[in-house]
């Protein structure tokens, strides 16, 4: 019903395709903007639907011009309020996600490290973070790149890489680069996540005191 309309402002909603991906919603940008219009529309005529009832019902007591006022003004708001709803609800899951791997990531790394100083290959090391539900966001991004590499047969290399773009993560993105560079340069893997997990605890220490002193 509304795909040509998705089709039509896909140029207007672009941002909203990199929120649906950093939210790991898992619904292509067109038909999360049909659903969007769809649910607008739908929003609209209930809301004038209800107005009618409640005004007939006597339940709404509103008179002369008021019904009039009511009668247009309501749905046009509810529809909106529809409308920036679903607009923003991808970014807000993002940001949630952000928020939870950042609390993580200090002690994630700190795992990581420890888990490469036995000398296991970085794909390894992913799948044993990844099977640690405790660490939320951060298993769920080290799942993807287990499972780019399992089921579609990417190196790990480039799984590393596309899962670096798209995590809502700055932090973590900039740490698997980092992975990435390391590795192809020929680096110490140890090293590297020793040296990151140690600025990350050391970040996240400051970010607790600076909390504390607010508090």
């Amino acid at each position: 019903l509304f795909g040509s309309l998705a089709d039509k402002y896909r140029e207007s909603f672009l941002m909203l395709k990199n929120s649906l991906l950093s939210a790991n919603i898992k619904t292509p940008l067109r038909t999360y903007m049909s659903v969007t219009f769809l649910a607008t529309v739908l929003a609209y005529f209930g809301t004038m639907g209800a107005v009618a009832v409640l005004t007939s019902l006597s339940i709404l007591k509103i008179s002369g011009i008021m019904i009039f006022v009511y009668f247009v003004s309501a749905p046009i708001f509810v529809a909106c309020l529809t409308f920036l709803t679903m607009v923003v609800y991808p970014s807000q899951v993002a940001i949630s996600r952000n928020r939870n791997i950042e609390t993580n990531l200090p002690f994630v790394l700190t795992h990581m490290g420890a888990v490469a100083e036995s000398g296991v290959p970085p794909y390894i090391i992913f799948k044993l973070i990844g099977q640690f539900e405790d660490y939320g966001d951060i298993a769920l991004e080290m799942r993807k790149i287990v499972r780019n590499v399992d089921e579609f047969g990417v190196d790990p290399i480039t799984a590393v890489k596309a899962v670096a773009e798209r995590t809502p993560s700055d932090s973590l993105k900039q740490i698997l680069l980092g992975f990435v560079t390391t590795i192809e340069s020929g680096g110490d893997i140890k090293s590297f996540l020793k040296s990151a997990g140690q600025q990350s605890l050391f970040e996240w220490r400051v970010r607790r005191e600076k909390f504390l002193q607010q508090l």
